[in-house]
């Protein structure tokens, strides 16, 4: 009764597991219901066992492949059993081939280690028709009843599409690794695998893995590799995977586009006002890029030192009483970060103004004048000599700087000093500066001509008083000559030698004396007195006094 009961279930559980002949539990086998096939390849047709343990000896086994041919009678006789594989441990490898159809003689083999579990079998050089439903046995020698497990192959003149793996979106700078995997049907035939960048490849900041072969849950081969590179926004990378079979001319492939969003970048003012006075009011827009879109703008301008926050924070905005130097920042926020502008200045346009360091300067034989304007549209500088414009003697040149400003020069020979005048204009006015008036320098040449005609009075007078002071001395010497000779009355007691005793004496009178008339002097200075004389002239001179 116990048999029997152990028969039936055996009956029941025939399609997965077989009972012995003892009740002691056969061979288990695993394989997919579906193989897939390329033609003109291999295919391998994964197969795992769980065989009993046996102590101290191998397992030995039988496999058979059943090709079940479907013929064209139809449904009178649907499938016609074929031999596709035999074979048996120790048996004679040509005695199994002989069992065997010849459609598939020579073409399927057993390539697994059944002693470590693995029954995959291999069919070379699949054709188009090998495509049917196929039952694979196995047993132990010298068991009965054959394990048995039925699939499906199907074969397909197109390799396996490969199945590329990665996030779909990243952020700006982030580190992004795609795999690409395919699975392939004939492991000693396997593919070749290669990256290719479709769009936006980096500069040497890409890695690209090595391509292995591994096995799939259900023992299938699958080529894979992997790339890992940094995501850049102004690249937006799309990156294909090329998979080359030998057999076959073009590859397959499968392509992937990767969406980077980032920040606020690029951000820039730009001025919607063709022009602007200054003073008046000037329209602003606020433009970047952004993944994901800018949630508003904040803006802020800085005029005449102090810094401004306006209210809005939309794009655009409209600024008023604007000048020169106006600078308007615009912040763009988004729910990834934030970024502001430069500093930006406004396009106002003004009228010109001549700098005061333009200049003219006269060396005696040339002039050299420089007006140097500032204004916006560029100042057309002119010139005006003598009142009117240059004559072709001068020469003229333009230099435009890179702050805007405007640098004319003037040069020419001339004799005397002249009158130059800058003029300076744009479509918002001019402006007019003398650098070199002829009238001052006329008047400080005439002080110079003055000054020298003074100083040539002075060196003749010099030279007339000289000549006087001449005469004078002769004349002196003269008259102390003609004194030697004179003769002072007896009673005035004054002690005299050959050489005169007094100057400066004024003549009084004549004396008649010894026949002669003589001259009295008074007012006399002394020239040489004696001590012992000193009291005489000075009594002499008071008395004359």
């Amino acid at each position: 009764m116990v048999m029997a009961l152990k028969e039936l279930i055996c009956f029941f559980f025939s399609l997965v597991v077989v009972c012995g002949p003892r009740g002691v539990r056969a061979l288990t086998l695993v394989v997919p219901a579906r193989v897939s096939a390329l033609a003109g390849s291999c295919v391998l047709i994964p197969c795992s066992l769980s065989p009993p343990q046996r102590q101290g000896r191998p397992v030995e086994v039988e496999v058979r492949l059943q090709y079940h041919w479907s013929t064209p009678m139809g449904a009178l006789f649907p499938t016609v059993p074929r031999l596709a594989l035999s074979s048996s441990s120790g048996e004679d490898d040509d005695a199994s081939s002989l069992r065997v159809h010849k459609d598939f003689r020579g073409r399927v083999a057993l390539t697994g280690d059944v002693s470590k579990g693995d029954c995959s079998v291999t069919v070379s050089e699949v054709r188009q028709k090998d495509a049917s439903n196929y039952v694979l046995e196995m047993r132990r020698r010298g068991d009965k009843n054959w394990s048995k497990m039925a699939f499906q192959m199907d074969v397909s003149n197109f390799p396996e599409m490969p199945r590329l793996t990665g996030p779909e979106s990243v952020t700006d700078g982030q580190q992004v690794v795609l795999n690409c995997t395919v699975g392939f049907p004939c492991p000693s035939q396997p593919p070749t695998l290669r990256w290719r960048w479709v769009r936006g490849r980096p500069d040497n900041s890409s890695v690209f893995g090595e391509p292995r072969v591994a096995l799939s849950p259900d023992k299938r081969p699958l080529l894979w590799a992997s790339l890992s590179f940094t995501a850049s926004y102004h690249l937006m990378p799309r990156i294909s995977c090329e998979v080359h079979y030998q057999k076959l001319g073009a590859p397959v492939v499968m392509a992937k586009d990767i969406h980077v969003k980032f920040p606020p970048k690029d951000v820039h003012i730009r001025l919607h006002t063709s022009a602007v006075r200054e003073g008046g009011s000037a329209l602003l827009e606020c433009s970047c890029k952004a993944d994901p879109p800018v949630e508003e703008y904040d803006w802020s301008y800085t005029q005449h030192g102090r810094t401004r926050f306006l209210p809005l924070h939309t794009f655009t905005v409209r600024i008023e009483n604007v000048t020169r130097h106006t600078r308007v920042i615009c912040t763009a926020k988004s729910r990834l970060g934030s970024t502001a502008s430069p500093s930006t200045a406004i396009n106002v346009e003004y009228k010109p103004h001549i700098l005061s360091k333009s200049s003219c300067r006269w060396d005696g034989t040339a002039v050299y004048c420089r007006c140097i304007a500032d204004s916006n549209p560029r100042a057309a500088i002119t010139w005006s000599v003598n009142g009117s414009p240059p004559s072709h003697g001068y020469n003229t040149s333009v230099f435009v700087h890179s702050n805007g400003t405007v640098a004319a020069r003037l040069g020419g020979v001339v004799d005397m000093p002249p009158s130059v005048v800058c003029y300076a204009n744009n479509a918002h006015g001019n402006d007019s500066r003398p650098l070199l008036q002829e009238v001052e320098v006329s008047l400080l040449w005439l002080l110079m001509a003055a000054l020298g005609m003074a100083f040539s009075v002075l060196l003749i007078v010099a030279a007339v008083f000289l000549c006087c002071g001449r005469r004078q001395a002769g004349r002196r010497s003269a008259m102390i000559n003609h004194r030697s000779q004179a003769v002072y009355p007896g009673d005035v007691g004054i002690y005299q030698e050959h050489a005169p005793l007094y100057i400066n004496c004024t003549e009084v009178t004549h004396i008649y004396t010894n026949g002669s008339y003589q001259l009295v002097y008074q007012n006399c200075t002394p020239c040489f007195v004696r001590t012992k004389q000193v009291d005489k002239a000075n009594t002499l001179c008071a008395n004359e006094n």
